[in-house]
């Protein structure tokens, strides 16, 4: 989603791009509770508010609550993508099914800019700065 907003999108031939979509964990300790003979008690102020609570079993109506979330914020990424690269949002929303795809491929769809490398990307700041660059590895 971030790599949207740049100027100039560059990957690597074989790199995975797109994977549009989103995903939520919800991380249930139920069973494991059970097991280990601790019991809660979840006390809220709000009919909802326990929903994504690690020790309540998640019902359906969770499960509802939470997908219509993510599928606000797919349709925000879904936006953020076509916005950001100038595609139509139908050809998006129909690349946004959370497989990605090589970089030619990306490159086809409008998702990059440029195939390239670390040193395509130096010879490219290079060309706009005028100057060599440096990078820097986490």
């Amino acid at each position: 989603w971030l790599s949207t907003g740049t100027n100039k999108k560059f990957s690597s031939t074989l790199s995975n791009v797109g994977d549009i979509g989103v995903i939520d964990e919800e991380w249930n300790q139920v069973n494991k509770d059970k097991q280990d003979g601790y019991t809660y008690d979840v006390l809220t102020s709000a009919k909802y508010k326990s929903v994504g609570d690690i020790h309540t079993p998640l019902t359906q109506t969770g499960k509802n609550l939470l997908m219509r979330d993510i599928m606000k914020m797919h349709e925000f990424f879904v936006d953020a993508v076509a916005e950001n690269r100038k595609l139509d949002r139908n050809v998006v929303a129909k690349l946004a099914d959370g497989s990605s795809m090589l970089g030619t491929e990306a490159l086809k769809a409008g998702l990059i800019d440029e195939l390239g490398d670390l040193s395509s990307v130096k010879q490219y700041l290079k060309d706009k700065i005028g100057e060599e660059v440096k990078t820097c590895e986490y």
